[in-house]
């Protein structure tokens, strides 16, 4: 039976958008949260590539994957630190701003060329992010504005490995890029689930290895590239934006987190300048 792409991929983003409701819920470390999100798919996948399939673990480029594994671990861990600090609701509007620093980070390590139309959409969507953040007051004490700064310095980098893995495409399979993806932060974040202070317990640690290892680092990513593999990359990019309306909606419901009219006027304008540059790119 043919799986639905549209169906298989509103599972998987509803399942990314439930993360920063888990780890509130689950009160753990940022650091330990992200071993679980990267051990399971690397360890997974490694057994999966050498003894399934039958390749070699490190060929081709791997010193350049290897680089963008470290960005990757590095926006793992400030993705789950702002959750922290932060509302779901702030944390995954501010994560949708990674596609304007992609279409910034494309221009000036890819040379893409960017016209007059796509500047006045990436200046739409930094626009959002200061009428979101117009009424926090501007203070480091204030852990809203940390996290929301946090959150844009991880989309930043997620953008950075979007760029790498994306100029690396042809030369690996996406198990091969989801375990080069994984491998370096399961290896430096390991040390940190022997010292973590908020109680790891066995329940904890089966709800964290089930949601972030095994639904969202496989599971999620499996249906995410069926999609990609069977919608145009127009139809899977404005899709990608419902994980926003999910994860605030997760937010409002199961934490009851507050909406401003500054979040959503932000959020809207964040919103239409990723999709608006999405339909210009497709369209040039």
């Amino acid at each position: 039976m043919k799986s639905n792409p549209y169906f298989g991929m509103i599972i998987a983003l509803t399942i990314g958008a439930f993360n920063g409701v888990l780890l509130k819920l689950l009160e753990l470390e940022p650091e330990v949260i992200t071993f679980f999100r990267l051990a399971v798919p690397a360890f997974v996948l490694f057994f999966f590539i050498k003894f399934y399939k039958k390749k070699k673990i490190l060929r081709g480029n791997f010193k350049l994957m290897l680089v963008a594994s470290a960005f990757n671990a590095s926006r793992m861990f400030l993705y789950f630190l702002a959750f922290s600090y932060t509302s779901v609701a702030n944390g995954i509007i501010m994560l949708y701003t990674w596609p304007i620093f992609s279409s910034i980070f494309g221009v000036i390590f890819i040379k893409e060329k960017a016209k007059l139309k796509e500047w006045l959409l990436i200046s739409l969507a930094f626009f959002g992010v200061i009428v979101i953040m117009s009424n926090q007051e501007l203070s480091f004490s204030n852990t809203d504005l940390v996290g929301m700064l946090i959150m844009i310095a991880s989309a930043a980098l997620f953008a950075v490995t979007v760029v790498i893995f994306k100029k690396k495409l042809d030369e690996y399979s996406p198990t091969e890029t989801i375990f080069y993806q994984s491998i370096l932060g399961a290896v430096i974040f390991f040390p940190f689930i022997f010292f973590s202070n908020e109680g790891l317990t066995l329940g904890k640690s089966l709800l964290a290895i089930g949601h972030y290892g095994f639904l969202v680092g496989i599971l999620g990513f499996v249906l995410l590239f069926r999609a990609l593999k069977k919608l145009k990359v127009i139809q899977y990019s404005l899709i990608g934006y419902w994980e926003v309306i999910a994860g605030v909606l997760f937010g409002i419901v199961l934490l009851g987190d507050d909406i401003t009219l500054n979040m959503v006027f932000g959020g809207l304008m964040i919103i239409s300048a990723g999709w608006g540059l999405v339909i210009y790119k497709q369209n040039n």
